[in-house]
């Protein structure tokens, strides 16, 4: 009777994690459809002369996939979730950032590009590199902050 309770136990603890490890999905990369519709919007909106040569997955939240894209020397910063789960949140964030960026307090990424394609719905955004923050990161963003209130 101890081996199944036992048994039992480790069954539930281990299901639980295996729930835990499947619900983080590595993001697909996107389709070769996809990517040339984002070269002619890119193009068409004078941010990009050639072709995407690199579609790198990046971190960027639970709820979106996120992308680098580079062609030579330019990267950008693309967001994709699904057009029908959440059918108006990159209108919304774009206006947000775009209200954001605005007020010049703090430094925000411009929006480049937004649409749908297919059932996909998108978002580009000027790409931000990683960097080891200063000393004064910080003081410095809480300042930057404040400002915006």
């Amino acid at each position: 009777m101890f081996c199944i309770e036992v048994c039992q136990k480790y069954l539930k603890t281990s299901a639980s994690r295996f729930k835990k490890l499947i619900t983080f999905v590595l993001p697909l990369m996107i389709s070769k459809a996809f990517k040339i519709h984002l070269e002619k919007a890119l193009i068409n909106a004078d941010l990009l002369t050639g072709h995407i040569g690199v579609v790198a997955a990046v971190s960027g939240g639970s709820v979106n996939q996120a992308y680098e894209l580079r062609s030579g020397s330019k990267s950008f910063f693309l967001k994709v979730n699904e057009l029908n789960t959440f059918p108006e949140m990159f209108d919304k964030e774009a206006l947000g950032l775009n209200l954001l960026r605005n007020s010049s307090a703090i430094f925000v990424p411009q929006v480049l590009l937004q649409g749908n394609f297919e059932q996909q719905a998108f978002l580009v955004l000027e790409f931000i590199k990683d960097s080891i923050p200063t000393e004064q990161y910080w003081e410095v963003f809480g300042k930057e902050l404040a400002e915006l209130h």
